[in-house]
């Protein structure tokens, strides 16, 4: 396989990550390039969307980066055009943090 690409909420990690190494991109909704004073990723997780609007970003925009062990810490490839946020407000609550494991939507026939 030549390349795998990701765009869900969920992290990669044992035999998928090992096996699928440096072939996996991954579609953030956020700009994985805004950087803290200590040079770490500002937008990562789960609601990063709701987190830059929480901080005062009036833009936003997406990020296309390589998947490795980390967690929204790979390679940016990427970026998608900047797009205004302000005047729109973020959800009350956070994105729930949803479990796969034993959940999977089955069509009944």
């Amino acid at each position: 396989m030549d390349l795998v690409v990701l765009a869900y909420h969920r992290w990669i990690e044992g035999d998928l990550l090992t096996r699928y190494a440096g072939t996996m991109i991954n579609q953030h909704p956020a700009d994985l390039s805004d950087l803290d004073d200590s040079g770490a990723r500002r937008f990562t997780g789960k609601d990063p969307v709701r987190s830059a609007m929480a901080a005062g970003r009036t833009t936003t925009r997406t990020s296309c980066f390589a998947v490795d062990e980390t967690r929204d810490g790979g390679a940016v490839l990427a970026m998608g055009p900047q797009v205004p946020v302000q005047g729109r407000q973020a959800a009350g609550e956070p994105a729930p943090r949803r479990n796969l494991s034993g959940r999977l939507n089955r069509r009944e026939s």
